[in-house]
């Protein structure tokens, strides 16, 4: 069914294109007659004379590649790059992409497809074809890194002096605001074992570091998780398990001052989590989640307490190649003095955009 429609589009293809003969148009033939290797023989060594040549040229080889996914994927993710607002190419990487095993560039891609409003028989079709494939997956993994210029990454106030107790106090350097540029790195690992229909788990291990100059401390967070995936929908996940972090946050002393000693460790956490993640149409999803956590201290026990954790992300295609999100947290802290207890509600906005080879960028 897949290399049918795949056929049908490549001869939508040469409808719209001239009709004169050349290498490219016995290329397209060739595929069209099922004689792929030939196809890619001649199709290979041809240099197009523009844009709108490369883009039916790269089209035949993909399909003329189908014994060699790899190269196939190579061929398409190059179309996506030259013709971001095309969906006909994004729903065929992101079915060769399911093949391979790369599920999460697959969901993204065909998520950024629905973007142009696929028609509701595609949208379905693919939809089943990609869950299917991502139930065998076992492992996952992904790398991060950024960039992070921040006015104030250490919270820090920008006053100079503070009266305690009705007397002034020079505050030193390093505890005041300053600004820095930090690199963020970042991975992620885990297992998703399958023990029964429609139920899987996940056993996961991630760490983050925030690294900045000798003016702002690093931030390290380690974290695990073991929880249960129950799939309730094609879109729809409902998740829940416990969770635990530790962070590490680096101690800065001024010059001349003693070391530090090397243990650094500033907090731990450990609690339960219930989440749901779906879609309020072809183009939005939404990811509710609530955490329960117990939080320990190193040195402030005073800000030991329960945290509570509530948040709610929407994400919306605008259209392929463009998404935005937003994000609504509400955390409340019961700590052991009242003084540390309190609420908070953060708003973040961002988007991202894909590049090539399955990374993207995105800004917030």
């Amino acid at each position: 069914m897949r290399r049918l429609i795949a056929l049908v589009l490549m001869a939508a293809v040469l409808r719209a294109a001239p009709l004169a003969a050349g290498p490219l148009e016995d290329g397209e033939a060739l595929v069209l007659a099922g004689r792929l290797d030939e196809a890619v023989a001649v199709l290979t060594p041809y240099a197009p004379a523009g844009q709108a040549e490369e883009i039916r040229r790269l089209w035949a080889l993909a399909q003329g590649r189908q014994g060699d996914l790899r190269a196939a994927a190579g061929h398409l993710d190059r179309l996506v790059t030259l013709d971001p607002a095309n969906p006909r190419y994004r729903v065929e990487l992101a079915v060769i992409l399911s093949r391979l095993g790369q599920h999460e560039r697959a969901r993204f891609q065909f998520d950024q497809a629905r973007g142009a409003g696929l028609p509701a028989d595609v949208d379905r079709r693919v939809a089943a074809e990609l869950a299917a494939r991502a139930e065998r997956q076992v492992w996952q993994r992904s790398l991060r890194f950024g960039l992070l210029p921040e006015s104030n990454p250490a919270r820090r106030t920008a006053a100079e002096t503070v009266v305690i107790g009705g007397l002034p106090f020079t505050l030193a350097p390093l505890s005041r605001e300053t600004p820095a540029v930090g690199l963020l790195l970042g991975g992620t690992l885990a297992a998703l074992p399958q023990v029964a229909p429609n139920l899987r788990l996940r056993l996961g291990i991630s760490a983050d570091a925030k690294l900045y100059d000798a003016a702002v401390p690093d931030d390290t967070l380690l974290r695990a998780e073991a929880l249960a995936l129950w799939r309730t929908g094609p879109d729809r996940q409902l998740t829940f398990g416990v969770t635990a972090s530790r962070r590490f946050l680096e101690t800065l002393t001024a010059p001349g001052s003693p070391p530090i000693p090397e243990d650094q460790s500033w907090s731990r956490t450990w609690g339960l989590r219930l989440g749901q993640t779906g879609r309020l149409g072809p183009r939005t999803g939404y990811l509710v989640q609530l955490d329960r956590e117990e939080l320990r201290h190193d040195r402030l026990t005073g800000s030991d307490g329960t945290r509570w954790l509530l948040g709610l992300q929407l994400t919306h295609v605008a259209r392929p190649g463009l998404s935005f999100r937003g994000l609504v947290t509400v955390e409340r802290l019961d700590a052991r003095l009242a003084a540390e207890s309190g609420r908070t509600v953060t708003l973040t906005l961002g988007g991202s955009a894909p590049l090539a080879a399955g990374w993207w960028r995105g800004w917030t």
